[in-house]
């Protein structure tokens, strides 16, 4: 999701595009499907941050406003990331 944002990113200012109202395809989901990992996250932190110094810039503040919110819960997954890997390193240590 974040890597399509940032393409649109590129992509709007310099072509044309248009809105098709209706599906072209689906959304396949996997349990190997890596958009939920802390990978992910790690790159939507980075993602959301350019975005908002990018939309800060061409003054779109509407955007600047969603890639904000969407940082912020980018942050809060990062945070509880974070803590459960301390909670299981310190769980680890204790089985020794």
């Amino acid at each position: 999701y974040c890597a399509d944002i940032e393409m649109y990113d590129r992509f709007l200012p310099k072509y044309r595009a248009a809105v098709i109202p209706r599906k072209l395809l689906g959304v396949r989901r996997h349990v190997g499907q890596g958009s939920n990992t802390r990978v992910a996250f790690d790159e939507a932190i980075e993602i959301y941050t350019t975005a908002i110094h990018l939309h800060s810039e061409r003054g779109n503040t509407v955007s600047e406003g969603i890639c904000t919110g969407n940082l912020g819960s980018a942050l809060a997954v990062q945070e509880r990331w974070v803590e459960a890997e301390a909670t299981l390193r310190e769980a680890s240590r204790l089985k020794c």
